[in-house]
């Protein structure tokens, strides 16, 4: 009984161990089910999405830098490809050749104008350029999608590449709107979008905050405009080349060194306000003032020209003397009067009234001495260069010893004061008289000239 018991309880075991053991098996069978099944999933996404690639190519669908985010399916961004290009100008080309032309290579990506293709989003420069190129790159917000003449278009944003792989002409590329210079041997990047619209090339910002150049730079086109700075504008201590016209609207200083235009064929001119030049000043080819005074009263300093002629043609006002150290002083050309001040006039040298000038001193009835103290020619020595003399009033001699003798002369005739000596005949016209004074003598006692009687007063 005990026995029976024991097997009966054994075989109840055994089935329950049979069973769990079949469960078991079954759970892993549907476990690899599922696996399989899985797999089987993978396998014919695969096989779908290799049908769609293959289609997308037969469609001249863009495969290989573009994808479309339908056909993919990830919990996040799609994985990043390796950017690497062929280079041509056919269907296999993922970046376009230009041609060694200054502005032929004009693109409207929304058509096939790729060589009658559907242009990539990569553009190329050849090796070497025989001028500078323009590269115009139009309707991008339309940009057709892949290789051939597909007519799917782009939607969403998207990248270009540009390259220059000339060593010394630029590149520009532009949208017809805007435009990006390329150095030589330099790339660059550009967006476009389509929801926009604007068929705009969006290329990385030209503004920086702080910009430090280490080798030189060059603006070959366009406008350098610092005037929305406030701040101010620094060189180096090398030369400084303003090869166009430079306007300072706020003033201009220079602290050291020198100004020099010597190297100009051009003017030089200044505003209508005052020009204040503080040192010495050099004219090489002469001084012209147009309008306005010249006026050094406020220096202290002196006045001097070279040995060229001066021309005064205005009046001339000396306030403190006027000296001239050599040469002539020559007023020969002028129809003017010469008239000095009331001081005195000194002539050290000869004076003389040429041809038939005159001499006067004074006015008629109001004159002043006039005193020779040397002797006083009167005309010349040789036959016809005999003057008169004409006196209007009394003719008084003096002797050395101040012993004055005067002839005077009256309406009714002449007096005679002191010895008169008449080394020639004397001729009483008729109707006149010689009278002699009470107190004289008559001595007749000489001969002379045929007469044998002549008469002197003692």
């Amino acid at each position: 009984m005990p026995i029976c018991k024991f097997c009966k309880q054994w075989r109840a075991c055994l089935q329950i161990s049979f069973v769990v053991l079949t469960l078991s098996m079954a759970a892993a069978m549907i476990g690899m089910a599922r696996t399989i099944n899985g797999l089987h999933d993978e396998l014919t996404s695969l096989s779908k999405s290799q049908l769609q690639v293959a289609a997308s190519r037969s469609e001249g669908s863009d495969f290989g830098d573009e994808f479309d985010p339908s056909q993919e399916k990830h919990s996040g961004a799609p994985p990043r490809h390796l950017s690497m290009f062929g280079i041509g100008t056919d269907s296999s080309a993922g970046c376009w050749l230009l041609s060694d032309h200054a502005t032929s290579n004009s693109f409207d990506v929304s058509q096939a104008t790729c060589n009658f293709l559907n242009c990539p989003s990569c553009f190329i420069s050849p090796t070497s350029l025989s001028q500078a190129t323009t590269l115009t790159i139009t309707g991008c917000s339309t940009h057709r999608w892949g290789i051939g003449t597909g007519t799917r278009t782009r939607s969403g944003v998207w990248g270009y590449t540009f390259i220059n792989r000339d060593s010394t002409n630029t590149m520009t590329v532009t949208d017809g709107s805007g435009s990006w210079v390329l150095s030589p041997l330099a790339y660059v990047h550009a967006y476009c979008d389509s929801a926009s619209g604007s068929n705009r090339l969006y290329f990385t910002t030209t503004s920086v905050a702080t910009l430090t150049v280490a080798d030189g730079f060059t603006l070959s086109g366009g406008n350098f405009d610092a005037s929305a700075s406030t701040g101010t504008f620094q060189t180096g201590s090398g030369a400084i080349s303003l090869n166009g016209d430079v306007t300072a609207a706020s003033g201009f200083t220079l602290s050291s060194g020198n100004f020099d235009a010597s190297g100009s064929t051009g003017t030089f001119q200044t505003s209508s306000g005052a020009v204040s030049v503080n040192g010495a000043v050099s004219m090489a080819q002469g001084l012209t003032i147009t309008n306005g005074n010249f006026d050094a009263s406020g220096s202290t300093g002196t006045f001097q020209t070279s040995t060229g002629a001066v021309s005064l043609k205005g009046s001339v006002t000396c306030d403190n003397g006027f000296t001239l150290s050599s040469g002539s002083f020559d007023a020969s050309a002028s129809t003017g009067a010469f008239s000095t001040g009331s001081g005195s006039v000194t002539f050290n040298g000869p004076v003389s009234v040429t041809g038939t000038n005159t001499f006067t001193v004074g006015t008629a009835g109001s004159g002043g001495a006039t005193r020779l103290y040397g002797d006083v020619t009167v005309g010349g020595a040789s036959a016809g260069q005999a003057a008169d003399i004409d006196v209007f009033g009394a003719f008084r001699r003096y002797d050395h010893d101040s012993a004055r003798n005067v002839i005077s002369s009256a309406s009714d005739g002449v007096t005679l004061k002191g010895t008169l000596s008449l080394d020639g005949g004397t001729t009483v016209s008729s109707g006149n008289n010689l009278a002699i004074a009470t107190y004289g003598t008559i001595v007749c006692d000489a001969s002379t000239g045929g007469y044998t009687a002549v008469c002197r007063a003692t």
